[in-house]
């Protein structure tokens, strides 16, 4: 696999204080903040990265896509940002949004969305990413970091499952006779 042959620096972007305040663990977390502003975050078109990246595969699931329900999401209170940015244009070219929260009494790390711009994939930025995600989530004393991928995305399935070592989540819903799922949960455990 190719290496990232030109610098790249990583920026958290803090959306909100709120969740703090509900998450023990995470006071510390607060030094991790840089001084971009959330204007700047929209201002960067990760919702455009998004679509370009996930629309057609959520249109081939029973979720389609919904435009507004997709930005509510990224926008939402309890979001945080990991942003990389090409160290000489300072152009971004890949983030995660993700969250701190409470999944079936679990601390976690819940990463709800990992983009590459294209030009960039295939030069280990996501696994730079999820490999900062796991030490985040390791710092902040979270039980596991977990996510949701789609079961067609078989690239993506590969990537979490056999490169970053992630395990079927006992909370991810079986398929049935009655009933088929477009998506399964993977996990990491810590502590």
């Amino acid at each position: 696999m190719a290496r990232i042959n030109i610098p790249v620096f990583l920026t958290i972007l803090w959306i909100s204080t709120c969740h703090l305040t509900r998450a023990k663990h995470l006071s510390h977390v607060s030094s991790l903040r840089s001084t971009i502003s959330f204007k700047d975050c929209q201002n960067f078109k990760k919702k455009d990265l998004m679509k370009r990246n996930m629309k057609s595969q959520y249109e081939s699931t029973s979720w389609g896509w919904n435009t507004k329900s997709k930005e509510k999401e990224m926008f939402e209170q309890s979001a945080w940002y990991l942003i990389v940015r090409e160290s000489v244009s300072n152009l971004p070219v890949a983030f995660s949004h993700f969250r701190f929260d409470i999944d079936f009494h679990y601390e976690v790390l819940y990463v709800y969305e990992i983009q590459v711009e294209e030009d960039y994939r295939g030069k280990s930025i996501g696994k730079f990413i999820m490999e900062t995600l796991e030490r985040l989530c390791i710092q902040s004393k979270m039980e596991k970091i977990i996510l949701t991928v789609f079961k067609q995305n078989q690239g993506a399935r590969r990537f979490f499952r056999e490169v970053m070592e992630f395990k079927l989540d006992e909370s991810s819903p079986a398929d049935t006779s009655e009933e088929h799922f477009d998506y399964e949960i993977l996990s990491k455990k810590y502590g």
